[in-house]
Parts: C-alpha cells; sequence; structure tokens
C-alpha cells in the first residue's frame, strides 16, 4: 500500500468539545425596564452619597429586582453594605454580581 492510502487517522489525546460559533446575545430588555432600574439605582446612590445607607440599599434592591443585570446596583449595594460594616451581606451582592459577569464572560467565549 502507499502512503497515500486509506490508513486509520492517527490517534490524539485531544477530547471531542463541542464548539460554539455564534456568540448568543443578552436578553434584551424593554427600555421601561432599564428606565425603572436606573431611576432606582439613582435614588440608591444619592442615598448612599448623604449616608442614609438603609435606604441606599432598599433603592438599589428595587433597581437590581427590576433588572438583575444591573451591574452597577449589584456593585452599589455591597457598597452600601460595606458602608455598614454588614461585610457577609456586601459579600453576597458582590459575589453576585460577580457570577453574573463571569457568566457573561463564558458566553461570549
Amino acid at each position: 500500500m502507499s502512503s497515500r492510502g486509506s490508513a486509520a487517522p492517527a490517534a490524539t489525546d485531544e477530547p471531542d468539545l463541542d464548539v460554539v460559533t455564534r456568540i448568543p446575545l443578552r436578553k434584551v430588555i424593554g427600555n421601561d425596564v432599564r428606565n425603572a432600574s436606573v431611576e432606582h439605582l439613582n435614588a440608591c446612590n444619592k442615598a448612599i452619597a448623604a449616608r442614609q445607607f438603609d435606604a441606599g440599599i432598599a433603592a438599589c434592591q428595587a433597581a437590581v429586582n427590576a433588572w438583575p443585570d444591573n451591574h452597577l446596583a449589584w456593585y452599589a449595594w455591597g457598597s452600601a453594605h460595606m458602608a455598614k460594616s454588614e461585610w457577609q451581606k456586601a459579600r453576597e451582592a458582590v459575589e453576585s454580581l460577580a457570577l453574573q459577569m463571569l457568566d457573561q464572560i463564558a458566553h461570549k467565549h
């Protein structure tokens, strides 16, 4: 048999992987949902700046409830808990943000 014959392909140690060829898009949200979340975020930031941390936390929570992908609201929520030395609650808010961002990165690659 010649070197160009129909010999079996060489075995490799590489795993068989499914390859994503199209990057999934983020979920589309309506302007009303986004605007409501941003309004709550603005109230959150205003309250935090005035050192009214409980009001800020409530407004940030409303922002996240309106639009869970509002990363700035998660960050501000964690910051308000940090200002109150509520470290576990701050950690939970920041971890939620980090997990969302990692999920988005994973879906882009």
